[in-house]
């Protein structure tokens, strides 16, 4: 029984183009491939018995459960986090949100950029750290992180109810926060 999305083959796997009808156009994955389960198509009325699977970034593809079944290996944690940064995974969160809030579970080190007074210096960054309890919400994801297009390791700006930005990484503010709803 397929219970999880993910999975490494770990046996070569028939399967068939998304467009498919019938079973004569299957052709052979190779093992070792990440592979997403998409759909497992409960109400299909043709190719019944067929799931809807991911392989790589772009391709749809139809596989037969059973042969699913005997063909893939959960993932380790380890492996999930790889497949996460080699963007094949990418899980959205409550912080996806617009606009959205959050409340400091943990303390959560930050940092905030100092403008000096000398104008031929530029701004330093110094790390400060928000306590349990901090409100604030997210300003600005920056969408090209030294050029990672990996969304769950980006820089956020951060900004608090006393109006001080910050930033911070996304998976530190994940897992550091909660979303906080304003009940006023």
């Amino acid at each position: 029984m397929i219970e999880h999305n993910y999975f490494y083959l770990v046996k070569p796997l028939r399967v068939l183009l998304e467009m498919a009808t019938d079973e004569h156009e299957s052709f052979q994955l190779a093992e070792d491939q990440f592979v997403e389960v998409v759909d497992q198509r409960q109400s299909a009325t043709f190719l019944t018995g067929w799931m809807v699977i991911h392989c790589g970034p772009n391709d749809v593809l139809l596989a037969k459960r059973n042969d699913l079944e005997v063909s893939e290996r959960a993932l380790t944690a380890v492996q999930y986090q790889s497949a996460v940064s080699a963007r094949q995974i990418f899980e959205p969160t409550w912080m996806d949100k617009s606009g959205v809030q959050f409340e400091l579970k943990y303390s959560l080190e930050v940092h905030e950029w100092i403008h000096n007074d000398d104008t031929q210096k530029p701004a330093e960054l110094i790390p400060i750290f928000l306590p349990i309890g901090t409100i604030g919400k997210i300003k600005t994801l920056s969408w090209d992180f030294e050029g990672s297009d990996d969304k769950q390791y980006w820089m956020m700006e951060i900004e608090t109810v006393d109006g001080r930005c910050y930033d911070v990484m996304y998976p530190e503010l994940l897992n550091a926060a909660v979303e906080y709803q304003d009940e006023t």
